[in-house]
């Protein structure tokens, strides 16, 4: 968007595009893409110094907002990556962790307490399947056997189902 008289176009708002409470002479605007054309952010210019805009200021700052939405698709890129990369670490750890146990509660409560840590919440609960019994079963953190029937009665039993 490029205009000489920016509070005329439709779109202006005060409030967001006129900032600092001056009044906007000439205005500039173009969108931060990255090379797919998602859009990142705008760039906004306001107050040319010297005369008007030109297509060719245009043409610099859409030249300087690809490489810019370049810039912010990468940081995101790298902050996904980072997530992924602090998961499998976790997932790892708990993998080791997991398998030094041999007693099926103590596997079942360690997981449970990975799981927790994993989605950040107070607790888990890990349900075995039981085919003789038809049936999930877990441990109460007493140690205490519950079992589930598999049916459309319980969360647990229409998850599994």
């Amino acid at each position: 968007v490029m205009s000489e008289r920016a509070e005329m176009l439709p779109s202006f708002d005060r409030q967001i595009d006129q900032p600092s409470g001056k009044q906007v002479r000439s205005l500039l605007c173009c969108p931060l893409q990255d090379g797919y054309s998602h859009c990142n952010g705008v760039v906004m210019a306001t107050h040319k110094r010297v005369g008007s805009f030109s297509r060719s200021d245009e043409a610099l700052l859409k030249a300087l907002c690809v490489q810019y939405g370049e810039i912010l698709a990468s940081r995101e890129k790298f902050q996904e990556l980072q997530r992924n990369n602090e998961t499998l670490s976790f997932l790892l750890s708990a993998s080791r962790s997991l398998s030094s146990q041999t007693a099926l509660p103590d596997i079942v409560s360690a997981a449970q307490k990975l799981a927790a840590d994993l989605v950040k919440c107070e607790a888990s609960n890990i349900f075995v399947h039981d085919p003789e019994n038809r049936s999930l079963f877990t441990f109460h953190p007493s140690g205490r056997l519950i079992s589930v029937p598999i049916s459309d009665a319980s969360v647990v039993g229409v998850c599994f189902s």
